[in-house]
């Protein structure tokens, strides 16, 4: 009661000295922006208006105390009209700002809510608590331009709910996954605190915020796992588990060779295994007639450990091994891709002293033996007598044999798992005998 009838009085009191003094009535006041909670920030607003909006002010001063027992200023920020204003905190518990520049238009600012928002203020939340932010009387005015005529600030106090810093409640691992897959649950139950609750999971990466199931949370990996909880006053939890998972079988498998060929026989091979028994591969390919993924019929070789595969169509497949666990029961499954391609010869054809040889390659860079089961290459002269023939053609090529110069003719005839194929050209020698 006695509030309104200040707040009456100093109206009256405006009214009365208007005509005389030009003079106008300024309000200020605390608006709640967000939480503040024990042991972190919460962010309040200083809200200011003139009811004049012809009036210029040329200098004003505002001084408001807080509880220093539950608060503590950690940053004052200003709108750009007063960013100038020089602020000081003269006492634990206070905080004075003066500005002395003209101010050249009316300071009122509409926020959404309809308030005149200067100042923002982040306060720390220290203890539990309600505490109030409140103007001291004596020192605040402001003149204007026109006289030196002083107004009072009018406001009441604001209480200030210092929201608890802690909840109580159980985290539990309901499943446990192996250490190569995701499949680990968590459930947090909270029994103590401000509902309604909201929850972000963090393992490794940020995982997205599920509404449907908020509490809990499944397909974890292994290892940290971060919680952020978010009461119903605001106030943001931290805490964090061990995933634990079970041990999964390591194994390793490699093929040779590197370049794989259609027709020709790739081996495949484990390398490394630890505790793994049933082993199992898969090899899956595109169908390119009707592009839907099929797998290849391994037969006997699928539990095997090694075994050799002849690859008949040009294709790229994904070949998978799979074991399990005797101890855990946990499996592992290994991909890598395998490109299987048809062999493609390339002949140097040119023979010189000392560095051209002539040459087969296939694929740019693999060895004949590596394409082909078997081959066979004859090297004739122009009269088709045989000056060359092996079957193991070397890395290196062949280097003119001590033949003339002039023009031979090569014989290549290569076999793979299903046919035969020919290859013939010519070759020239330069610099020979």
């Amino acid at each position: 009661m006695k509030q309104g009838l200040k707040y009456i009085l100093l109206i009256i009191i405006a009214f009365s000295f208007e005509n005389a003094f030009s003079q106008s009535f300024i309000t200020a006041g605390f608006i709640q922006a967000d939480s503040i909670c024990e042991g972190t920030m919460g962010k309040m607003k200083l809200a200011m208006f003139s009811n004049n909006a012809d009036q210029k002010v040329a200098h004003f001063r505002l001084m408001f105390e807080y509880d220093a027992a539950l608060l503590e200023i950690k940053e004052m920020t200003t709108n750009a009209l007063f960013e100038n204003a020089e602020i000081s905190y003269p006492a634990a518990g206070q905080c004075m700002i003066i500005d002395t520049l003209a101010i050249p238009v009316n300071f009122q600012f509409e926020s959404l809510d309809g308030t005149a928002l200067v100042f923002e203020i982040v306060f720390n939340g220290l203890h539990q608590g309600i505490g109030q932010a409140r103007f001291v009387s004596d020192s605040c005015y402001f003149k204007t331009e026109e006289d030196e005529n002083i107004a009072d600030f009018y406001q009441d106090s604001r209480d200030i709910n210092i929201h608890p810093g802690f909840i109580e409640m159980t985290l539990t691992q309901t499943a446990m996954g192996c250490s190569v897959e995701d499949r680990g649950q968590a459930e947090i139950v909270i029994t103590a605190g401000a509902p309604p609750y909201e929850y972000e999971w963090t393992a490794g990466i940020p995982y997205p915020f599920f509404p449907s199931t908020p509490n809990k949370r499944d397909s974890l990996p292994g290892g940290e796992l971060g919680i952020r909880i978010i009461d119903g006053n605001g106030c943001l939890h931290d805490t964090m588990m061990m995933i634990e998972t079970l041990k999964a079988p390591k194994i390793e498998w490699t093929y040779t060779p590197e370049f794989a060929v259609k027709e020709y026989p790739i081996e495949f091979a484990v390398t490394q295994f630890d505790d793994g028994y049933n082993w199992q591969w898969k090899m899956y390919y595109t169908n390119p007639v009707s592009n839907v993924r099929d797998s290849l019929d391994l037969g006997d070789r699928t539990t095997q450990t090694d075994f050799k595969y002849v690859f008949l169509v040009e294709n790229d497949y994904e070949v998978h091994l799979s074991a399990y666990s005797m101890t855990t029961g946990c499996d592992t499954t290994i991909i890598k891709d395998v490109k299987v391609e048809v062999a493609k010869l390339e002949f140097n054809n040119l023979v010189t002293p000392g560095s051209n040889r002539f040459k087969v390659t296939a694929n740019s860079s693999q060895k004949l033996q590596d394409v082909f089961v078997s081959h066979v290459l004859v090297i004739q002269d122009r009269t088709g007598r045989k000056v060359y023939e092996t079957k193991d053609f070397p890395d290196d090529g062949w280097d003119g044999g001590g033949c003339p110069n002039g023009t031979y003719y090569y014989i290549l005839k290569a076999k793979s798992t299903r046919k035969e194929y020919k290859y013939q050209g010519t070759l020239v020698i330069l610099g020979g005998n």
